[in-house]
């Protein structure tokens, strides 16, 4: 579909994560408990969206993104 590039690379982005001490979300059966009882919503059809709602709601996280389509469910958003 050509809409993810890596740049960097994922190893660099691999690495700079480390040098930050970023911590990543490992995706938990809570997170799909929580996904399951979402309500599908017409406008937002791209599962892996709605997996990054279903964490957030789930870990109370908000959501960087400009992607006005998650302000259809109840996450906090910044941007």
């Amino acid at each position: 579909m050509g809409k993810l590039a890596f740049e960097p690379t994922l190893d660099q982005m691999y690495q700079d994560v480390q040098t930050l001490d970023i911590a990543l979300l490992s995706l938990e059966m809570h997170h799909l408990k929580t996904l399951e009882t979402l309500e599908y919503r017409a406008k937002h059809k791209d599962p892996f969206d709605r997996v990054i709602i279903s964490q957030a709601m789930a870990e109370n996280l908000s959501i960087i993104s400009a992607d006005s389509k998650f302000s259809d469910y109840p996450v906090p958003l910044v941007w």
